[in-house]
């Protein structure tokens, strides 16, 4: 399609007081859904439905299909304290986020590389 999806990150180089997120982290966390036409050069934001993930960083990300899905990630609440998922996130082509239920769990973590291979998710890292 011509299009590419950024799904939530953080931005430390635009931190003023106003956005301090904790005392040891100025920064701004994001939870939300932008695509990016590469045909018309511009950006819009997506609304999703449904429940997603929320505010992460560091998460790693592939494309199903024409689904994306996204694997652990970070968050810092307002006391400065990370905490890493270990969740697994389908958002749908229509922008519907769905939890995927996963049998055994792998540790939570952030930095991670992973890639889809057939119909398993290999990680590696983090």
């Amino acid at each position: 399609d011509g299009q590419m999806i950024i799904i939530g990150g953080v931005d430390l180089a635009g931190a003023s007081p106003q956005t301090v997120i904790a005392p040891r982290f100025r920064g701004v966390q994001f939870g939300d859904v932008w695509s990016f036409d590469f045909n018309a050069g511009t950006w819009t934001r997506k609304s999703t439905t449904n429940a997603g993930p929320g505010q992460i960083f560091h998460h790693a990300a592939m494309a199903k299909g024409r689904d994306i899905l996204i694997a652990g990630g970070v968050r810092i609440d307002l006391l400065g304290t990370l905490h890493f998922h270990d969740d697994l996130w389908e958002l749908s082509s229509n922008f519907a986020w769905r939890k995927i239920p996963v049998a055994g769990q792998a540790s939570a973590r952030a930095g991670m590389t992973a890639v889809l291979v057939g119909s398993s998710m290999l990680m590696f890292g983090g």
